[in-house]
């Protein structure tokens, strides 16, 4: 596509259009340079008419890299344009679930299956909200109606069970869960709900088996390391519970810590260092998407930011790719040389500001 604008413009002499698409093409692209977004929404002043197609693509790259406000500044002047949209409610709505607005983003969720009735898209994440909201008959409907068109889901098989397990019915939860095992071997949601019923009903060994075969799939599943050092504490196995438990905190922490950095962002969107210590605990998570894009949104801001590129040096040795992690290696002992200053010894330097 960039090489066809390249020849268009070529030919016609450029002009602004051909600016513009060159601009939203390199934003859909993840190679967003500085000024981009200024020229952006300069163009957004300039002619209303693209508005539309702007905040498309920019409201999808805020997304990508946390930059809450900016999307939700995007998406308010999106609705403004086209009040009937659904797309931008249900990206509002997640920019809410972000922002730790879960009223809001539930209002949002509402509202978008008002508008597209026949929008799965929409209704699954109303239902999803609504378990949250433990609004578990309600949700119920919704998940019932999914499945007369997605009768192999996992996440609307084990939505449906968590709601009967909710209103009383663990038989009909049950019989959910393990058809979506049957279906979906892996899924750690249905394994965690199978090791809470068979714990809440005293089959503490039947929930260890469920459980650890969930930390098998995600070592890191906050919930099954919580419910796993309950059942080792039944089975009075001391050591045990006391392992997972620990593991637990540790998780739970991270997650704690998180939340905090995803609000503190909100006042601070410019700061590498944030965006990096998520980054940072994301990896640690084993949730590696995540960690890479918080970490690329902390180099989006400081291009030379140390820490970051250490991070992600450590990170790619580790992933079995190790030209990537030299250069990232690299720009990380360039930043250290530079912070060290004249006549210091930089690998000093850098086990004294070393965050453990």
């Amino acid at each position: 596509a960039g090489e066809l604008l390249d020849r268009y413009a070529t030919l016609l002499g450029g002009g602004p259009e051909v600016g513009l698409e060159k601009t939203l093409l390199a934003v859909r692209q993840g190679k967003v340079n500085p000024g981009d977004e200024s020229y952006l929404w300069a163009m957004i002043e300039q002619n209303p008419n693209d508005a539309t197609v702007i905040v498309e693509v920019l409201v999808p790259y805020y997304l990508e890299h946390y930059h809450f406000q900016s999307a939700g500044q995007a998406l308010e002047l999106w609705l403004q344009i086209d009040p009937g949209a659904v797309r931008p409610l249900l990206l509002r709505a997640q920019v809410y679930e972000a922002m730790g607005d879960p009223q809001k983003a539930l209002a949002d969720y509402r509202q978008a299956v008002k508008l597209a009735p026949d929008s799965e898209e929409a209704e699954l994440q109303l239902a999803i909200q609504l378990v949250g909201h433990l609004k578990a008959a309600e949700a119920a409907g919704h998940f019932e109606h999914l499945l007369q068109g997605r009768p192999d889901s996992a996440i609307v098989l084990v939505g449906l069970a968590r709601c009967r397990y909710l209103t009383g019915d663990a038989r009909t939860a049950q019989d959910l869960l393990k058809r979506a095992l049957a279906m979906h071997p892996n899924s750690v949601n249905a394994l965690c709900e199978l090791g809470q019923i068979a714990l809440e009903d005293g089959h503490v060994e039947d929930a260890e088996r469920w459980l650890q075969e969930a930390l098998r799939q995600d070592p890191y599943e906050r919930d099954a390391l919580h419910l796993l050092a309950r059942c080792y504490q039944k089975l009075d196995k001391k050591n045990l519970a006391k392992e997972y438990t620990a593991r637990f905190t540790k998780v739970d922490a991270d997650l704690v810590r998180l939340k905090k950095l995803a609000r503190e962002v909100l006042d601070a969107p410019r700061n590498p260092d944030l965006r990096y210590e998520a980054g940072v605990i994301c990896l640690r998570n084993g949730q590696a998407q995540e960690g890479l894009r918080w970490l690329s949104g902390a180099l989006q801001i400081d291009p030379q930011h140390g820490p970051t590129h250490q991070a992600l040096a450590d990170y790619y040795e580790k992933a079995g790719e190790p030209e990537t992690a030299a250069r990232h290696r690299q720009k990380a002992a360039g930043h250290q040389e530079k912070t060290a200053g004249p006549g210091t010894r930089p690998g000093k330097q850098r086990l004294s500001t070393r965050k453990h």
